[in-house]
């Protein structure tokens, strides 16, 4: 594993590239963890403690779990590094829609709990440490959290909020 102070944390919106960022933390020999939803991090994060318990086990985090949060992740782990992954912004916007169309359809349809319950199944084939991680309920409510956290919602809808969320969240990042 790389050694260095600090974690790593993938910055970057949803759809982004944050899984390859993460595959690629993992083939450098870091420990990360893409979009973690286990109940003891969504209980952590929604109470606002920011040094997370799975940063125990873990170099770093990606995904929207790392992004509103971390000004808050600078202060709690000083030395850490920041990666902001980025997208043209028209195409972000239309995978971001395209994203919310499947999440509502599979929702409607009860087909997100049979989606879930495969990723499970998936990862105790590759023996991943599972845990809680898609526990479908601890899924759905960490989604739901984070979403109305960097989003405003856990609909894609509105295509001006989108476009103002992008707008902001690389003007803060960068500042």
């Amino acid at each position: 594993s790389g050694e260095m102070n600090g974690k790593i944390f993938g910055i970057g919106l949803s759809r982004t590239g944050s899984g390859s960022l993460n595959g690629a933390l993992e083939a450098l020999g870091y420990r990360s963890v893409h979009l973690p939803r286990d109940r003891k991090t969504y209980e952590e994060l929604s109470s606002g403690i920011y040094t997370l318990s799975i940063l125990g086990r873990y170099d770093g985090i990606t995904d929207i779990t790392a992004a509103p949060f971390y000004a808050r992740f600078d202060e709690a782990y000083p030395g850490s590094k920041f990666i902001l992954t980025v997208r043209e912004k028209r195409s972000w916007m239309e995978s971001m829609h395209e994203l919310n169309r499947v999440w509502l359809d599979e929702a409607k349809r009860g087909a997100i709990w049979r989606y879930l319950h495969r990723l499970r199944l998936e990862w105790r084939y590759e023996r991943r440490p599972i845990g809680s991680f898609y526990d479908p309920a601890d899924h759905i409510r960490m989604i739901r959290f984070l979403r109305t956290a960097l989003y405003g919602g856990i609909a894609f809808g509105d295509e001006r909020r989108l476009s103002d969320v992008y707008d902001q969240h690389h003007q803060n990042v960068r500042e």
